[in-house]
């Protein structure tokens, strides 16, 4: 918990990339849901307050990995859809079958 601390302490006072830093140290300590959700954290920081939508877009695939049909990382990925970089890729992404919203097993 020190280190999701630290994080968000470095995001409030706008230093993003030490941010994403640690939120990255955290996922590599995490597993399961919790890791998808440091990868969940991460997109959002990427694409929010880097402008690194590529690597936005790989922690969203991984997050997917993990719990597929997450809302979040598919509301990431839709947003990912208008940008440039990631269009084609978040494209392929979204038809994946545990990227697909309702269509549950």
């Amino acid at each position: 918990e020190s280190l999701r601390a630290l994080s968000k302490l470095l995001f409030a006072a706008g230093d993003y990339a030490t941010a994403a830093e640690v939120v990255a140290k955290h996922r590599d300590a995490s597993v399961h849901s919790d890791r998808a959700r440091r990868e969940i954290e991460l997109a959002t920081l990427y694409i929010d307050h880097l402008s690194r939508p590529v690597d936005a877009f790989d922690a969203c695939v991984r997050a997917l990995e993990i719990v597929a049909h997450d809302p979040d990382a598919v509301a990431i990925l839709a947003r990912l859809l208008e940008m440039p970089e990631t269009r084609a890729r978040a494209a392929r992404a979204r038809r994946a079958p545990e990227v697909r919203v309702g269509e549950r097993a």
